[in-house]
């Protein structure tokens, strides 16, 4: 990678990696409540519902695997999360068009009626995975240093705690 665009694609892939590990550890505490979110949004049949716990949770884990061993995992790690983010926003959506209130639990426990700010968050997050993918056709024959990479991920931190309380945020400034 030249010049920037390799910090660039760690940015993404830290940013990435820190969403969905704080999403799958959030949910992984309150299973019955992410279950029951699921059931609330009315999207899938009932006898699904527990299947589908178990598959999105795999997912973001998964996600953060192939992300963290980076190389060719990472390809296909940004590509699953963007297929995540995606459905999930899909998901969002459904549940606001038909107005259901209920809490999606996206990243654990929460009481937190779903709105258009939790479909933002996740355009933000499609946005930087999609740059992330974009960025690994990039010449590779830049290696960043530890002291670089740990720099990145430092900056990283303050980014996803914004970016995940987005809807919180802009409710506070109003």
């Amino acid at each position: 990678m030249t010049g920037y665009v390799a910090y660039v694609q760690y940015f993404c892939r830290f940013a990435i990696i820190i969403t969905f590990f704080t999403s799958f550890t959030g949910k992984i505490r309150s299973i019955p409540k992410f279950e029951k979110a699921i059931t609330d949004f009315d999207l899938t049949p009932q006898s699904l519902n527990r299947i589908l716990v178990f598959l999105f949770l795999l997912g973001e884990l998964v996600t953060v695997v192939l992300l963290f061993l980076g190389g060719i995992w990472s390809s296909l790690g940004f590509i699953l999360a963007i297929t995540h983010l995606v459905l999930f926003s899909g998901a969002l959506i459904l549940v606001i068009a038909r107005n259901i209130q209920t809490s999606c639990n996206c990243f654990g426990s929460s009481e937190k009626t779903v709105s258009y700010y939790d479909v933002w968050r996740n355009g933000g997050l499609i946005t930087c995975a999609s740059i992330g993918l974009a960025t690994l056709n990039a010449d590779l024959s830049l290696h960043l240093s530890i002291p670089e990479m740990g720099i990145i991920f430092l900056m990283t931190i303050p980014f996803v705690a914004v970016w995940i309380h987005l809807g919180d945020l802009i409710q506070l400034f109003r």
